[in-house]
């Protein structure tokens, strides 16, 4: 058996497309001695959920069978995961004869393949699938909220055979996946960011939608409002500060030591600095820093994350959901983010006088520039009675497991929730609101599978 997929095998029946690069941005195999990342298998070991599904194969030596078929198809749809992984495409590179051969096609492809597609581990996304519907008392499900995770759940629920009926309160679907292209081009009023692009779901979406993204760099100059710039013109303090921030957050007792090598600067310099990193504190975890828990403030770091660099969607995430690319003149548009209880103050007021207490700093900043905006957007999250907020964060007090944990509990297996709130690994994310409709389909369809196999 070749699980990398031979070079001359025919993989695909839709008319031979040709394969694009997806190394830089899918890599599902663990490699050892290498951290560890979102969305990866070990290839020489069978997951928890899956010693479950297949407990006839969940001891060694026979689980190398099973090992064999989900490697197979995993590297198949990391090839080429812009058209569905079939049978006949698996049983193309299954390289055994006789008896064994006709025990992988008759006793293992077709389940193995079953349990990736419902998992949402391979054929996902946006692309023409082959519906194949489930047989019996097939169940109605409804879909309250038309985000990004509800879509996700109906599409999943679709591809698997299952028809979903969504609802949604606003007069657009999406949720914070929101653009506004008023001034000419794609500005997101809400989720725009790909937060690390290897294995991330949305990434995958852009390559199979064709939605143009850009990677981000990690420099960051921090310029107060008098213009200077603390980055290149204090370098040493700006990376203390940055040091004596870290160490705070990560409880590192010797911050003291850490004090005495500062620079001689005023205090007043050193807490405008220290007030930038707090602020983006306040950004990441989308709360004041007095609302966070010191202890589960990074509870998901635990977790495998993205890797790969973080990326924005160039034509706006809103494309995502509506298949759509946006075209227009070319626009200088400036972005920035209020955070914490300044967030407050702009759900107050209205766009131009948001936009003309931002001007007046940048005019401060840069005094022989002209500055005057042709147009302004704002988001206000916080006012929408549908929302509420731009993402969840971790409270004082609270563990970060145990919360998300409890948002995603099934009721009677009736009842299931999705939403970036209900995913620990990948809070405040697209990919963690995709990921989690992927994952609430799938329990559906594996609790009718069960009810199905109990009834008499």
């Amino acid at each position: 058996m070749d699980a990398t997929c031979q070079e001359g095998a025919e993989l695909i029946d839709d008319g031979g497309v040709a394969f694009r690069d997806t190394k830089k941005i899918m890599n599902m195999f663990y490699v050892p001695f290498t951290d560890v990342i979102a969305n990866i298998v070990h290839p020489e070991f069978m997951e928890t959920d899956e010693k479950f599904a297949f407990p006839k194969f969940a001891d060694d030596p026979i689980s190398i069978y099973y090992l064999q078929v989900r490697n197979t198809i995993i590297a198949m749809w990391l090839k080429h995961p812009f058209v569905e992984v079939t049978q006949k495409m698996v049983e193309s590179q299954i390289i055994v004869r006789g008896h064994a051969r006709i025990f992988f096609i008759e006793h293992l492809i077709q389940p193995i393949l079953e349990f990736l597609t419902i998992k949402g581990i391979v054929n996902y996304g946006a692309f023409d699938f082959r519906i194949d519907p489930l047989r019996g008392n097939v169940p109605k499900v409804a879909i309250i909220g038309a985000g990004i995770s509800g879509i996700s759940t109906a599409r999943h629920l679709q591809h698997l055979g299952v028809n979903a009926v969504l609802f949604e309160a606003k007069d657009r679907h999406g949720g914070r996946m929101n653009d506004d292209r008023t001034l000419g081009v794609s500005v997101g009023k809400g989720a725009q960011i790909i937060v690390g692009n290897i294995n991330n779901p949305i990434t995958l979406l852009c390559e199979q939608i064709g939605i143009r993204y850009r990677n981000s760099t990690f420099f960051c100059p921090l310029i107060d409002e008098t213009g200077r710039c603390f980055t290149l013109e204090h370098k040493e303090l700006d990376d203390q500060v940055d040091l004596h921030y870290n160490n705070v957050l990560d409880a590192i007792r010797n911050k003291y030591q850490s004090d005495r090598n500062f620079p001689d600067v005023t205090l007043e310099e050193f807490e405008k600095l220290l007030d930038f990193h707090l602020g983006n504190l306040e950004f990441s975890c989308g709360t004041a820093v007095e609302n966070l828990s010191a202890k589960e403030y990074d509870h998901n770091e635990k977790f495998g994350n993205f890797a790969g660099e973080h990326a924005v969607i160039l034509d706006g995430a809103q494309t995502i959901i509506e298949y759509l690319d946006a075209a227009g003149k070319e626009v200088f548009v400036l972005m920035s983010y209020v955070t914490a209880e300044h967030a407050n103050l702009v759900n107050e007021l209205s766009d131009e006088e948001v936009a003309e207490k931002f001007v007046e700093t940048l005019r401060k900043m840069f005094p022989k520039a002209i500055i005057n905006p042709i147009g302004q957007m704002v988001s206000h999250w916080g006012a929408d009675p549908y929302i509420g907020m731009s993402y969840t964060y971790v409270p004082f007090g609270s563990n970060g497991d145990a919360v998300y944990n409890k948002l995603k509990e099934t009721i009677d297996d009736r009842i299931y929730f999705a939403g970036e709130h209900t995913i620990a690994a990948e809070p405040q994310t697209m990919a963690g609101a995709y990921l989690s409709g992927l994952r609430e389909a799938s329990k559906i369809v594996m609790s009718w599978k069960r009810d199905i196999q109990e009834s008499p």
